[in-house]
């Protein structure tokens, strides 16, 4: 069982599957040249409930047959689902603290399992729309963080700005903590270049659960 999944990473990469999740490159009949593209199209399909009692199926099928970029038999396509640890948002630009105390309940953390997502959204649309969002950026892993300045290129189907701000992680969390399963991030200053209208941050800080 998996409760509580809000974001899936897809990696389309040339190694061997590792586990079972990992999807293999199929060989299929090539759509014609005028319906293909460079993206990577994936139906999806949710079932719930299942046999399984508090628990739902995920199906993701890659619709090898009509992408166009370059693959090989050694490729596969592994999916990894995450979970929210926290979330905060602000308008941009931003001079407060957004402080993070993240706890994984352990007492030896894996903290290259979390990950931070950074989502700047159009602040008139705000996310009525599922695409309206300016562009996307992940924060480098945070146990590589020393505090300091970031800059970030933002994407969305190509890079379309930056997201500047300051970052900084303590584990243990310190003062506000003495548990050994808790860590602390603190982000600040964050502004965002090459949009055109009010910006609108959304922080997710997620940790991987399959």
């Amino acid at each position: 069982e998996v409760q509580g999944v809000v974001a899936f990473e897809i990696e389309l990469a040339t190694k061997a599957p590792k586990t079972p999740a990992a999807l293999p490159i199929l060989s299929v009949s090539a759509a014609p040249p005028s319906t293909r593209t460079d993206q990577l199209q994936i139906d999806c399909a949710w079932r719930y409930p299942t046999n399984v009692k508090g628990s739902g199926e995920l199906k993701l099928t890659p619709r090898w047959d009509s992408f166009a970029g370059e693959v090989g038999p050694s490729w596969c396509l592994e999916a990894t689902a995450f979970c929210v640890l926290g979330e905060q948002t602000c308008s941009l630009p931003c001079h407060k603290e957004l402080d993070f105390i993240l706890d994984l309940g352990d007492s030896k953390p894996r903290w290259s399992q979390v990950k931070v997502l950074l989502t700047v959204w159009d602040e008139v649309v705000l996310r009525v729309c599922r695409s309206a969002f300016f562009g996307q950026a992940w924060l480098p892993p945070i146990t590589v963080l020393a505090e300091g300045k970031l800059e970030l290129p933002l994407l969305h189907q190509g890079e379309v700005g930056e997201l500047l701000l300051e970052a900084s992680w303590k584990y243990p969390a310190g003062p506000e903590s003495n548990l050994e399963s808790q860590g602390s991030l603190t982000l600040k200053n964050l502004v965002v270049r090459g949009v055109n209208g009010p910006a609108y941050l959304e922080v997710r800080v997620l940790h991987q659960c399959g």
